[in-house]
């Protein structure tokens, strides 16, 4: 082998572990404003996406939502999936919903379209969008 080189790989070994790890997320709060019966966020920049939450502000609400996506706010909205987001009160403390996932995604402006017989409050929920 001359020097310098790097030897052939010819074994490996590694254990499989009982739970998957998720790596650690950076994530950008945004508040949304109205728009008819959806909330609209602006995350300040295009980014690389792939959880995202609403942060309802109050107890013991159940929304389904309707996700859209998009870059420019000039661009249409793309469909990205729906959920279900809630806040419960349970025993003595709160239950929320797991974040929404979707394929990794350059997003600035988030749409989350919620059925209005949801009930969601007077004040706007707040966008939690991790990548």
């Amino acid at each position: 082998m001359s020097p310098g080189a790097t030897p052939p790989l010819t074994v490996a070994q590694g254990d499989v572990g009982d739970r998957i790890v998720e790596r650690p997320r950076r994530v950008r709060t945004a508040v949304g404003t109205t728009d008819g019966d959806a909330f609209v966020f602006d995350l300040g920049a295009a980014l690389t996406v792939d959880r995202m939450t609403l942060e309802l502000p109050e107890v013991n609400t159940v929304a389904p939502v309707a996700w859209a996506a998009r870059q420019d706010s000039q661009d249409p909205w793309h469909p990205i999936g729906s959920s279900i987001v809630y806040r419960l009160r349970q025993d003595a403390g709160e239950t929320v919903n797991a974040d929404f996932a979707t394929s990794p995604l350059p997003i600035r402006y988030v749409r989350a379209g919620i059925d209005p017989r949801a009930g969601v409050g007077t004040k706007p929920p707040t966008l939690a969008a991790r990548w």
